[in-house]
């Protein structure tokens, strides 16, 4: 994954903890407690002390979306399915530049 400083559109992502920000749109198969299967796209924003691969990103969405977004709590199994990665950003790249 390619890091590049934080550019001025997405500066409001800069309230996130870590050197490193990581933008992706993380589709997720959700079962509900009807059984019913849902795809559904969500956009998340992780920050890490350490840069993180794709696979990475969609282990901490997934912990994520779980225990943060409301509609998760009504969802007995929640699988990532694919990670889009929108973008990846070096605090420290910004400092320098």
């Amino acid at each position: 994954m390619e890091y590049t400083a934080i550019k001025k559109e997405f500066k409001h992502v800069g309230y996130h903890p870590g050197r490193y920000l990581h933008i992706a749109d993380v589709t997720t198969r959700v079962t509900d407690f009807d059984h019913k299967e849902i795809e559904r796209v969500d956009q998340i924003v992780i920050g890490s002390d350490e840069p993180m691969t794709a696979q990475q990103v969609g282990e901490e969405a997934r912990i994520k979306l779980v225990e943060e977004h409301p509609d998760f709590q009504f969802y007995r199994e929640v699988e990532v399915a694919e990670v889009n990665m929108v973008e990846a950003f070096d605090r420290e790249l910004a400092a320098h530049s």
